[in-house]
C-alpha cells in the first residue's frame, strides 16, 4: 500500500497542475510539491494557511461564496478562473477546479486542483476589453450598425439598431432579417447577393415602416466580413435621412420663396462678391441697366460706373463690405449713360457657400421729382 502511495505522490509530482487538499473550513492539509514550481510555496508553508490567504482580496468574497456552496452537499464541484497569491505577494491567473470529497474517508477533504492560466486569462481580458472598446465605440454612433454570420442571422447589433428595430436585443439576436422584416424580404435577399459577390460595399435606399406606422428613409450599406476561419460575415450600418429629407425639403421651399422675391422685387438687387463682381442680379436690376442677365453676371460694379465716380464708389462699397454704411443715397448709371439716384440698402449674406453683399437699390427718380416741384411751389 505504502508503494503505490509513494507512486502516486511521484506522478502528482511531474505534472504541472498542483493539488491541493483543504478541510471544511478552508484549512490546507495536503499540497503537491509541484506548488513550488507554479506558487514559490513550499507544501509545508502552504498547511500553515488557509483557502482565502491565497486569494486576491477583489475576489475573496465571490471565492468564499463558491467555496460554502461547494461544502454543502457532498460530491459538489467548482471550476472558476481566480488571482493566487505566490510566495512573492505576485498574483497569478489560475484555473482552480474544486472537488467536495469530504464523505470519502480516504480523502475527508476538498480536493483543490489549480493551472497556470495566465497568458488564456490575459488574452481572454484583452479580448473582453477589446469587445467592451468595440461595442462602446459603436453604441456611440448616430447610425445603426449590425454584423450577421453566414446563415444570415444577428450576432451583433448596437443601440440604434435595437431602437430602429422596436424589439428587445434579445429578440433580434439569432435571427435573420427576413424574420424580423419580412416586409424587407426582396430588397435584403438583393443587396446581401450583390455584397457577397462583389466583395465589395452596397448602397441603397430603403424605406421602414416602424412599429408605429411612421415611414422613414434610410441609407443602407452592406458589407463582406472575412474571417480567420475562412467564413464570411455580413456587417451593415444605416442613417436614417428622414430628418436631412425634411430639412432639404424646407430649405428648397426657402429657396424658392427666396428666388421669388428676389425676381419679383420693385427694387434691383444685386448679389456682389468682395471685389465687388456680380453673382446674380434681379429683373428690376437688368432693367434699370438696360441690360440682360446673362450681361450683367460677371460684370464688376466699376463697369458700371463712369470714370469721375469710381474711387467714390469703390470707398462706399468697401465700407459697405464691413458694415459701416449700411444705407445711402448715391446714384447708378445705365448702360445707355443715364445717372439714376437710388437709395442703397445693403447687407452681409452666404451665398453659394462664400460671403457677399447683396445690395437693394430702389429708383428715387420719382421722389425726386416730387421733391423738386414741392420746392418749386
Amino acid at each position: 500500500m505504502m508503494k503505490k502511495v509513494e507512486v502516486f505522490n511521484k506522478c502528482i509530482d511531474r505534472v504541472t497542475d498542483v493539488f491541493m487538499i483543504l478541510q471544511a473550513d478552508g484549512k490546507f492539509t495536503y499540497a503537491s510539491n509541484s506548488i513550488s514550481e507554479q506558487l514559490g510555496f513550499t507544501s509545508n508553508e502552504v498547511l500553515n494557511k488557509s483557502y482565502p490567504d491565497l486569494i486576491h482580496p477583489d475576489e475573496i468574497d465571490f471565492a468564499v461564496s463558491k467555496f460554502i456552496e461547494l461544502v454543502s452537499y457532498p460530491g459538489n464541484r467548482v471550476v472558476m478562473d481566480l488571482q493566487i497569491r505566490t510566495a512573492h505577494d505576485s498574483y497569478r491567473w489560475m484555473e482552480c477546479i474544486m472537488l467536495n470529497m469530504l464523505n470519502i474517508p480516504q480523502v475527508s477533504g476538498v480536493l483543490l486542483q489549480i493551472r497556470d492560466v495566465s497568458e488564456r486569462k490575459i488574452m481572454e481580458l484583452r479580448v473582453e476589453e477589446s469587445d467592451m472598446q468595440f461595442r462602446s465605440f459603436m453604441n456611440h454612433l448616430p447610425a445603426a450598425t449590425w454584423v450577421r454570420d453566414e446563415q444570415g442571422k444577428y450576432v451583433f447589433v448596437n443601440k440604434v439598431f435595437i431602437e430602429a428595430a422596436g424589439k428587445p436585443e434579445s429578440e433580434i439576436l439569432g435571427k435573420t432579417p427576413m424574420e424580423l422584416f419580412p416586409e424587407m424580404r426582396s430588397n435584403i435577399l438583393d443587396s446581401d447577393q450583390l455584397s457577397n459577390s462583389s466583395g465589395k460595399k452596397t448602397e441603397y435606399l430603403e424605406q421602414i415602416v416602424g412599429s408605429d406606422g411612421s415611414v422613414s428613409e434610410w441609407i443602407i450599406s452592406k458589407f463582406p466580413i472575412e474571417r480567420s476561419n475562412g467564413k464570411t460575415f455580413i456587417g451593415g450600418f444605416g442613417f436614417n435621412i428622414s430628418a436631412l429629407k425634411k430639412t432639404e425639403e424646407r430649405l428648397k421651399d426657402a429657396e424658392q420663396g427666396f428666388l421669388t422675391i428676389f425676381e419679383h422685387s420693385p427694387d434691383a438687387i444685386f448679389i456682389e462678391d468682395e471685389q465687388g463682381n456680380i453673382l446674380n442680379a434681379n429683373r428690376k436690376a437688368c432693367e434699370i441697366q438696360g441690360v440682360s442677365k446673362n450681361r450683367l453676371i460677371g460684370k464688376n460694379i466699376l463697369d458700371l460706373t463712369p470714370d469721375s465716380k469710381k474711387s467714390t464708389v469703390k470707398k462706399q462699397f468697401d465700407q459697405m463690405w464691413v458694415g459701416n454704411i449700411p444705407s445711402l443715397i448715391s446714384y447708378t448709371w445705365s448702360n445707355y449713360g443715364e445717372e439714376i439716384p437710388v437709395e442703397i440698402h445693403s447687407g452681409r449674406i452666404i451665398y453659394n457657400g462664400k460671403p457677399a453683399l447683396i445690395l437693394t437699390l430702389r429708383d428715387i427718380r420719382v421722389t425726386r421729382e416730387m421733391e423738386m416741384r414741392i420746392n418749386m411751389n
